[in-house]
């Protein structure tokens, strides 16, 4: 499934790095997870206080690790892409999946900070699942 045009960063990710200083997004465990419903941007902070994770066969609750990570700088648009490969389930129950939650994993929930999600709006139809990427990246900061 495409994931959707246009990608959100939550206020407190942005919040976080201006006082924080950076997250390791190359060196990091970076995982996206699916949602039944739409994550509050201003609200959430960190993976616990998502609501409404999906549940079904082949799905793993705190979803899948992104490999084959890559950040590319444009210095004439000024802005830098996170990019990764296409996250795939290999087999998932049906399921109304709304949203994709992109999160940095510490393992533990309450110290997961969240980075971004996409719209997605679909199911999933008991087959393999892939989440493809835009050409871009997963993620641009600009």
């Amino acid at each position: 499934m495409p994931v959707a045009e246009g990608d959100f960063f939550y206020t407190n990710f942005a919040k976080g790095e201006f006082q924080k200083g950076n997250i390791a997004l190359l060196t990091g465990t970076i995982k996206i997870a699916l949602f039944g419903a739409t994550p509050d941007i201003d609200a959430d902070e960190y993976f616990d206080d998502l609501a409404s994770e999906i549940v079904a066969s082949g799905y793993t609750a705190g979803g899948v690790t992104l490999g084959t990570k890559t950040v590319t700088v444009d210095d004439t648009n000024d802005w830098a892409d996170f990019d990764c490969a296409n996250p795939t389930w290999a087999t998932l129950a049906t399921a109304t999946i709304l949203a994709a939650v992109v999160y940095v994993d510490t393992g533990t929930p309450a110290t997961s900070t969240v980075i971004g999600w996409y719209t997605i709006a679909t199911n999933s139809n008991g087959g393999p699942y892939t989440l493809n990427v835009p050409t871009a990246g997963l993620l641009r900061f600009a």
